[in-house]
């Protein structure tokens, strides 16, 4: 999570030059409901959101580089961008970086640079796909999870009987309402105060920000996964500069219609943040204090740490004390 906070803020530093937004962006990623709820129980999501994040940043500045460093800059944009899948599966979606990367980049370096970045992904990717055809095939290219109720389709059918996984145009209209519950107690809020912010940033940033969104969502309705918020949290990290963004441009421009607009926006936005902080810290600590005084840690103690369960039984949250 830390690690979360501060490439979200070097970027919104490098982006906007503006201490306000760094700071803005700095502490709207980290009082969102994703960022508190979610990192205890999956730490690989913020580090997958880092890695492509920074790997999307690298890309960006070898666009405005020469020689030497715009080499050095898309090798590290595309080794982030590469490493980010292998943190979680949902970092493929980060493979869509250099085309958002091509609607920023200067004119006369948006076609060749993607297409050499693209190539060069390639190859970063080569020794996964070895590693695959090593054990047979390409079935775990697109997700490494080999767990029998994975292989057998269960995980499947609980999604759609339990989770009641929506159809591709339910997931279409579910989207607004999954962002929102990733963000917080009052997510609309949040998105409502994003969209404002796009206002102030240049029009090729707005269009490559709605193309993000754009394919992270039409992903989700063409594959449908379990109905989580989790999995809009590719778009998060945006947000969270989004909302520093706003709020540099509240302090710098005097204008008296902006400020009754976006000033109550932004008090929503903080009274829900530190609402959603507490109930996180919350969450985050009842958790560890009843699996903590659990039998189910003494079993896995007793296992040890060579086996799956003795390994990761230590790790679960959430369960009840007396387990």
């Amino acid at each position: 999570a830390v690690l979360l906070v501060a490439t979200v803020a070097f970027i919104a530093w490098r982006t906007t030059a503006s201490l306000v937004a760094t700071l803005g962006a700095a502490i709207a990623i980290t009082t969102m409901r994703f960022t508190l709820a979610q990192t205890p129980l999956l730490p690989l999501y913020p580090l997958m959101l880092a890695a492509g994040y920074t790997g999307g940043y690298l890309l960006w500045r070898a666009t405005r580089a020469e020689g030497r460093s715009r080499v050095w800059l898309t090798a590290g944009g595309v080794l982030a961008i590469a490493v980010a899948p292998e943190l979680h599966s949902l970092g493929q979606l980060f493979y869509a970086a250099p085309i958002i990367v091509a609607i920023l980049a200067p004119p006369g370096r948006r076609l060749r640079p993607t297409v050499i970045t693209y190539a060069a992904l390639l190859v970063a990717t080569l020794p996964r796909l070895v590693i695959n055809l090593s054990e047979g095939g390409l079935k775990y290219v697109r997700s490494g999870r080999v767990e029998w109720v994975v292989q057998q389709g269960d995980l499947d059918l609980v999604n759609q009987q339990r989770n009641q996984t929506p159809s591709h145009v339910g997931y279409l209209k579910a989207g607004p309402e999954l962002l929102a519950a990733a963000l917080g107690g009052w997510g609309f809020v949040w998105i409502a105060a994003a969209l404002l912010g796009l206002i102030f940033v240049p029009w090729r940033v707005r269009i490559a920000a709605l193309t993000a969104a754009a394919i992270v969502v039409g992903a989700l309705v063409v594959q449908r996964p379990g109905p989580f918020p989790r999995y809009l949290s590719p778009l998060i990290p945006g947000i969270a500069i989004l909302l520093g963004v706003l709020l540099a441009a509240i302090v710098s421009q005097p204008r008296r219609a902006l400020r009754l607009v976006a000033l109550p926006l932004l008090a929503l936005v903080v009274v829900s943040g530190v609402r959603d902080y507490g109930d996180g810290l919350d969450r985050v600590h009842t958790p560890e204090s009843a699996r903590g005084a659990g039998r189910l840690q003494t079993m896995a103690a007793l296992v040890g740490p060579d086996s799956v369960f003795g390994d990761r039984a230590p790790k679960l949250n959430g369960n009840k004390a007396d387990l």
